[in-house]
C-alpha cells in the first residue's frame, strides 16, 4: 500500500477492516500477539490509528519521530474500537509501560 493509498483509509468505516483479510477475519484471536501484529489486518488498523492521531504522539503531541500504537485494552484483539488504541512517540510509549526511554 503505498502513502497515497492511506489517505482513502482514513474515510473507511472500522468495520471495513475485515476486509482486509476476509479469510482470517475469525483466526485473528488465535494468533500470538507477535503473530497478530505481522497481519494485514493489524497494518490497516495501525495507519487508521495514524492518521486518525494526525501523525503526532497523542500524549505530547511529537512529531516526525517513530510512532507506536499502544493498546490499551486486549479485550478486543482483532476487533479493536477505535478507542482501544492510542498512539505514543517511544518516550510516551515506554511511560505508559512504567519503564524510562533510552
Amino acid at each position: 500500500m503505498s502513502d497515497d493509498d492511506e489517505t482513502d483509509l482514513a474515510y473507511l468505516p472500522a468495520e471495513t477492516a475485515y476486509l482486509v483479510e476476509p479469510d482470517q477475519r475469525y483466526d485473528l484471536w488465535k494468533l500470538s500477539y507477535r503473530e497478530y501484529l505481522t497481519t494485514t489486518h493489524w497494518d490497516y488498523t495501525r495507519r487508521r490509528a495514524l492518521l486518525r492521531a494526525g501523525r503526532q504522539c497523542q500524549r505530547c503531541e511529537a512529531t516526525n519521530q517513530r510512532l507506536d500504537v499502544h493498546h490499551l485494552t486486549y479485550d478486543r484483539l482483532g476487533r479493536e474500537a477505535e478507542r482501544d488504541l492510542v498512539v505514543l512517540c517511544a518516550a510516551c510509549h515506554a511511560m505508559e509501560h512504567g519503564l524510562h526511554a533510552a
